[in-house]
């Protein structure tokens, strides 16, 4: 895992395409991630929590909205299932996962369960 030239972890990101549904708001109820992890990394003490990061846009990218975290287990917790509620409405928004905990993290689906604003 790199590091920059001060020796701080790079951060990693992901972001997910545009959620829109023409110009109708929608409800965005659950953000659900089936990760592999727990493989660890030589030198990180076992026990060690790794955290991931989630903050959202809701104009496309231009700005973003407080980030929250959740654990991403244990080493030797190979599967799991991340899941963040009530994420409000937007009409345009762009979802973003991030981290800079040295550890292998591999996300194998990703869902939004969404609908839309009455």
């Amino acid at each position: 895992f790199a590091e920059d030239v001060d020796g701080r972890p790079l951060r990693w990101f992901r972001r997910s395409p545009s959620v829109v549904n023409e110009t109708d708001y929608v409800f965005h109820r659950r953000l659900a991630m089936l990760a592999i992890v727990g493989e660890g990394t030589p030198g990180i003490a076992r026990g060690y929590d790794p955290q991931l990061m989630l903050r959202y846009s809701d104009n496309g990218g231009r700005t973003w909205g407080t980030e929250v975290q959740a654990s991403l287990g244990a080493q030797g917790n190979y599967d799991i299932e991340l899941q963040f509620f009530q994420l409000g409405m937007a009409r345009n928004r762009v979802y973003e996962l991030s981290g800079t905990d040295p550890v292998i993290t591999s996300f194998t689906e990703v869902y939004l369960h969404a609908e839309k604003a009455a």
